[in-house]
């Protein structure tokens, strides 16, 4: 006989809602609400009475839903009803730790854990709980991820009474990573600030806060860091996230923390439950707006007859280049990029070849500048088979291999004086002549670019009049990254969603970035980000990672000295010997902290002075952000 199959099993029925409000207004009150709906108000015939004049008298009504959890509806009140700081249209899930605002009164759903525990002082309660409530409306209305990771350290330095706080994000490899710390003058932590990653690994690990009142009445497995940085408190609360525990939110203090007790660690779990969400939802919202702003370059790229890998460039001295690239793009004229080293000039010549009508045809680039003048020629214009000594065969030069698109010379400025003098003539009658064959005609659109002034050249004599008006029939200014506002910070996220990197730039990185001097422009930036990619650790790029340290902008540095130089009278030479001092300081710990990746210890070896030297002169150059650069564990 064949066996009776076994009918499928329903799935098991969620579990009744059950629950309990935790109600705040002059005092707090608990009430166990059963699984069935409940009006809240003021009225009498209210299930849930609120002694509030600001309470509509039939408010809202909270109900369970078929999952077992609860959801929460408004029922036209006259103010409103807010859950975790946002106003609520419609039926809305209030999850366990969850907030609800009606007039003057705040709700809690309580969490499973039952982790909210009251002082029972009133006046210590209500200060908590406008805390908490403020906190919880600042993270509903901040969208940009940087906000939220700002806002979850300083609401948590608040609550906790503490002098510097960090957030860690648990990394895809089971790293607990710093993504943003801020001490007690508002400036952002660097990673090594962070003294002690053990505690905060303890809290992640249990899902439990871990608190260190007193280092000195405890000493019993505290961290040794904890006693060399003389930080005496410290509390570690576990942020929530889908699977368990994603991140820990830290406080720490030079001060014991005897007032932080129970009320206060569950107002920061609360508050940590709140970042959780709002974390989740500004990467949410970061993603999206990353696929949409790609949408719509592809979409300009497209109405601009460019493709999608035009130069980026948001900033007014960028836009007036790109609008050059699209007047000259349609016409075969030469066109002359001028620019400093590093600022992108072949990516615009080669949106200027793909916005033109020989976009289907070659783009050949010769860098004048890296070719010995004994082979430039060679390379021009080729030669036949046996045209000399050694010439097996024949090789067809790049102004062959440019006919019917486009031939970048780039550094053009480099060119000998006797091969400008073939250029010009290949300029007039557009053939090319290899060495031992004949002459043939090719159609082909010259791009010249260079850093160098050819104008200055001509002047010297070191470059042909007569050429540079033909190279310059067209010239674009190609703009130094420092004049390009915004642009850095951009073009690094450019480069990073190239580079296939889920990462943020931080805070204090996109400062950075617009502070620094970039004396390589975009090259150099493109090369610290991938850098910086490599050998990060965590989900956020510092200025540390960029190797950014310490740059107070050398614009600010060189418009001192030419205001200096510029200065009609003569100083007495103590006080010029001073400010050349000072610079000369200034100037030698930016370059030993970049070399040292942020490091004090490291600079202060590299430098061959004592770590204390280095810290002396952090102070007296005002770099406090970096005071303590060499604190870990």
């Amino acid at each position: 006989m064949k066996p009776t199959p076994t009918p499928p099993q329903p799935s098991p029925e969620p579990e009744p809602a059950r629950g309990e409000l935790i109600i705040h207004r002059l005092g707090s009150r608990r009430v166990p609400i059963e699984p069935r709906p409940w009006i809240l108000g003021r009225g009498s015939d209210a299930d849930i009475v609120l002694e509030d004049e600001s309470v509509s008298r039939r408010h809202c009504r909270v109900a369970p839903d078929a999952e077992g959890g609860w959801v929460v509806e408004d029922l036209a009140s006259l103010g409103g009803t807010r859950l975790d700081g946002a106003l609520i249209e419609g039926p809305t899930r209030w999850r366990p730790g969850g907030w609800l605002r009606l007039g003057e009164t705040a709700i809690q759903l309580a969490p499973d854990d039952a982790s909210v525990v009251l002082s029972g002082r009133p006046e210590q309660d209500d200060g908590l709980l406008r805390e908490l409530v403020d906190a919880m409306g600042a993270l509903a209305r901040a969208r940009r991820l940087d906000e939220v990771l700002g806002l979850i350290v300083e609401r948590g330095i608040r609550v906790a009474g503490g002098e510097r706080g960090a957030l860690f994000l648990l990394s895809p490899g089971g790293d607990l990573e710093l993504a943003f710390g801020r001490d007690g003058n508002g400036d952002e932590l660097a990673p090594g600030e962070v003294v002690t990653h053990s505690l905060p690994r303890q809290a992640l690990e249990r899902n439990r806060p871990v608190v260190l009142a007193d280092s000195h009445l405890e000493p019993e497995g505290v961290p040794p860091s904890l006693f060399e940085s003389r930080r005496r408190s410290v509390v570690c609360v576990p942020l929530p996230g889908d699977g368990g525990a994603r991140g820990v939110l830290y406080v720490d203090s030079p001060r014991p923390a005897r007032d932080l007790g129970a009320a206060e660690v569950a107002t920061l779990a609360t508050l940590a439950g709140h970042a959780g969400w709002a974390l989740e939802r500004a990467e949410s919202d970061e993603r999206r707006t990353r696929r949409e702003q790609e949408r719509e370059r592809e979409a300009s790229a497209l109405r601009a007859g460019l493709s999608g890998s035009e130069p980026l460039g948001n900033s007014a001295a960028w836009r007036r280049a790109m609008d050059l690239v699209r007047r000259v793009a349609p016409s075969d004229a030469t066109v002359l990029l001028r620019g400093e080293t590093g600022t992108g000039k072949e990516i615009v010549a080669r949106a200027l070849h793909r916005a033109g009508p020989r976009r289907g045809g070659p783009f050949v680039v010769v860098d004048c500048g890296a070719l010995p003048a004994s082979l430039i020629e060679g390379e021009l214009f080729g030669h036949e088979r046996g045209a000399f000594t050694g010439a097996l065969r024949r090789r067809v030069g790049h102004l062959e291999r440019a006919d019917g698109g486009t031939l970048l010379l780039d550094e053009v400025g480099e060119l000998p004086l006797p091969l400008q003098t073939r250029l010009l003539r290949f300029l007039q009658e557009r053939t090319v002549q290899p060495l031992g064959g004949r002459s043939k005609a090719v159609d082909v659109r010259v791009i010249a670019a260079g850093h160098r002034d050819l104008a200055l050249m001509v002047t010297e004599g070191t470059f042909r009049q007569d050429l540079f008006f033909r190279l310059a029939v067209l010239e674009i200014d190609i703009p130094p990254l420092r004049e390009r506002g915004e642009d850095a910070e951009l073009l690094a996220r450019e480069f990073l969603r190239r580079l296939g990197s889920e990462r943020a730039l931080s805070h204090g990185a996109r400062e950075a970035l617009r502070d620094h001097d970039w004396p390589g422009n975009v090259r150099e930036l493109e090369h610290r980000v991938q850098r910086a990619d490599l050998l990060a650790g965590g989900p956020y790029l510092s200025a540390a990672d960029l190797g950014l340290v310490g740059s107070q902008s050398g614009r600010r540095e060189r418009a001192a000295i030419e205001a200096e130089e510029h200065r009609s009278e003569l100083l007495p030479l103590p006080e010029a010997r001073a400010r050349a001092t000072e610079r000369f300081e200034r100037s030698y710990l930016d370059r030993a902290l970049k070399a040292a990746d942020g490091s004090a210890s490291r600079a202060a070896e590299l430098a061959g002075v004592s770590r204390q030297m280095i810290y002396q002169l952090l102070k007296k150059h005002e770099l406090r952000q970096f005071d303590k650069l060499s604190l870990t564990n």
